[in-house]
């Protein structure tokens, strides 16, 4: 009688490539083809079978999408799993998610453009007093100056012509005469005025210090100085 033999089926594997037959099996593949990068959907391949805790990739998940559905971030998941931005994950990964909150890609860029928005407003406010402030620091510095009718140098000067040279010094190009330099700005009252600003009558121009105080080549025998504002209905312009 002829032996009958059970035919042998051979059993079901997975195909071996490349990037199955890395050392360090599922980890080592993940390591060099998991996607960091926001966006990219995930490519097929078989489920690989894992004791770790954490997400099971499925079909169609984005790295962006499962930070926002955890609450972390890309760049966290990335550090947890050893991911670069040239890979991909497949169905199937487990991924580590980070304890603790991280926030999303969305809460995460939204956080970052307010706070670069608070900042640029921040900066315009400090340029805008540093401007006022140097051109009360720069007069200063000529206290005690002679008056000198036509003068526009540190060796000697009238009103507009201290005015005209002390805002040069800011890179700001002020008109010769005193009666132009009432348009040179923006009109503004006296209580909106700071130092920096110019304070301005028919024949005259200094530039305001604070306090009802202002500083100007006053009159022939009369040094630059810094006094009182004693003239009635001064006009405040602001030049910067």
């Amino acid at each position: 009688m002829t032996a009958r033999t059970r035919a042998r089926h051979r059993a079901d594997v997975r195909p071996t490539t490349f990037l199955s037959a890395t050392p360090g099996g599922r980890f080592a593949r993940r390591g060099a083809l998991a996607t960091a990068a926001a966006g990219l959907t995930v490519a097929f391949a078989a489920p690989t079978a894992s004791a770790d805790t954490g997400h099971i990739v499925e079909s169609g998940d984005t790295v962006s999408e499962i930070a926002a559905e955890q609450g972390t971030s890309v760049e966290a998941i990335a550090e947890a799993n050893g991911l670069d931005s040239s890979a991909t994950i497949y169905v199937g990964d487990e991924l580590t998610i980070p304890d603790g909150t991280e926030g999303s890609i969305g809460s995460s860029s939204s956080s970052s453009s307010g706070e670069t928005s608070t900042e640029t407003e921040t900066s315009t406010e400090t340029s805008t007093e540093s401007s006022t402030s140097s051109a009360v620091d720069i007069a200063r510095q000529y206290v005690g100056t002679p008056y000198v009718y036509g003068g526009s140098t540190p060796s000697g000067f009238d009103c507009s012509g201290f005015t005209q040279y002390v805002f040069s010094q800011l890179g700001v190009e002020l008109p010769r005469s005193s009666s132009e330099q009432l348009y040179a700005g923006t009109q503004i009252s006296q209580s909106e005025a700071q130092p920096g600003d110019l304070v301005w009558w028919p024949g005259h121009v200094g530039i305001y210090t604070g306090d009802n105080q202002y500083i100007a080549a006053h009159s022939p025998g009369n040094p630059l100085s810094e006094r009182e504002i004693f003239m009635s209905d001064p006009t405040f312009i602001r030049v910067a």
